[in-house]
């Protein structure tokens, strides 16, 4: 990509993509009014109850931080992909981390903190899910 020419006449860097980098020059005086470049991350995990209320599926992770530490457990989650709800972001994270089939219920929290990734804002979403009587109805699902 060319863009010392556009650097030159003024525009500066807004964002980027790997096929594309998007350059503004605000012509006015003044400051410019172009809303930042997207600064948020959005994941979510995925509370699933069993039946009857009482349980809640966990997870140890085989790779990442907490990997090997037989102390500790989380709720399965990632990432909120684009484009995607939060509802079906924690199913779908649910299903490929452990291989339950989950159905939304409700939002239950949120969890904001303005240090994420590149000086980001990190919104991390708790999903209230159930496990899917009809995909499980013989038994308690077994995690993968």
């Amino acid at each position: 990509l060319r863009v010392a020419p556009a650097a030159q006449c003024g525009f500066v860097a807004h964002h980027a993509k790997p096929d594309y980098i998007m350059m503004t020059k605000w012509l006015p005086e003044g400051a410019s009014p172009l809303p930042q470049y997207a600064h948020h991350q959005v994941g979510v995990g995925g509370m699933v109850l069993d039946a009857s209320g009482t349980k809640v599926l966990c997870i140890q992770e085989k790779r990442g931080m907490t990997a090997g530490r037989k102390d500790f457990w989380k709720l399965p989650g990632g990432m909120v992909d684009a484009k995607e709800d939060f509802c079906d972001a924690a199913v779908r994270e649910v299903l490929e981390e452990t291989g339950v089939h989950a159905i939304f219920e409700c939002l239950g929290a949120i969890r904001e903190t303005h240090k994420g990734p590149f000086g980001s804002t990190d919104l991390y979403g708790i999903c209230v899910l159930r496990v899917d009587a009809e995909k499980h109805s013989d038994s308690t699902p077994k995690p993968v």
